[in-house]
């Protein structure tokens, strides 16, 4: 069984203020991939994934991990700034409606997902899946886990990490159980194993989280 320790280190969590707190002494060199992203808007504007696009081309790790505090910082480097060519060629093709959001799809199997809640943000911080099944690696299950933790506890991520605006707690019926105990949680100690397809068993400290997928992210689904 695949299991994923915990997430977020001291300087991790430094990095997870959001907004403008914080001012890093010097932008943070990107990784090696320097592809230029330019965004097939389509019909409409994405004004908000156009400021985020700008950041990325200029290579401005830093600011682009502050203002997406939604995402992991290893998934930031890792999908934005380590795998921009992917990313570019996806963004490049014509913007398709779904479900979650609104979905590039590139000729190598990269897809983009500007989900409904990223929309509606002036900043915002789009899903980068590099192949097929690659949409929720375990670490972002967890970064998931984390934010809920912390806004159950009352001390979110972000001021603007709130349901209404970003969801995590699953809504359909046959996902949503009894959430008990999250007071308990360890937010700097979870630990992501898979527990079948597309659900997830986390647990933080005492408390195990049961987390599953719906429309196209992991949701909180019970904790005991």
């Amino acid at each position: 069984m695949r299991t994923t320790a915990a997430i977020v280190s001291a300087l991790g969590a430094a990095l997870l203020v959001g907004g403008c707190a914080g001012h890093p002494a010097g932008p943070s060199a990107a990784p090696g991939d320097r592809a230029t992203i330019v965004v097939n808007s389509g019909d409409s504007e994405f004004a908000s994934l156009q400021r985020w696009a700008r950041e990325v081309n200029a290579g401005d790790v830093d600011a682009v991990t502050r203002k997406c505090w939604t995402m992991p910082p290893e998934y930031i480097r890792e999908r934005y700034f380590g795998a921009t060519s992917a990313v570019a060629a996806a963004l490049s093709t014509e913007p398709q409606q779904g479900q979650a959001g609104t979905n590039w799809k590139g000729p190598s199997g990269a897809t983009i997902l500007l989900t409904w809640d990223e929309d509606k943000s002036p900043y915002a911080c789009p899903k980068v899946s590099l192949a097929a099944g690659d949409d929720a690696p375990d670490y972002y299950v967890a970064y998931r886990v984390r934010r809920f933790i912390l806004r159950e506890q009352g001390r979110p991520i972000n001021p603007g990490d709130n349901e209404a605006s970003y969801w995590l707690r699953c809504a359909l019926p046959v996902d949503r159980g009894e959430v008990a105990n999250v007071d308990r949680a360890d937010a700097d100690d979870v630990r992501v194993s898979m527990a079948g397809d597309h659900k997830w068993t986390a647990t933080a400290g005492p408390v195990t989280f049961d987390v599953a997928y719906e429309p196209a992210e992991p949701c909180i689904s019970s904790a005991r």
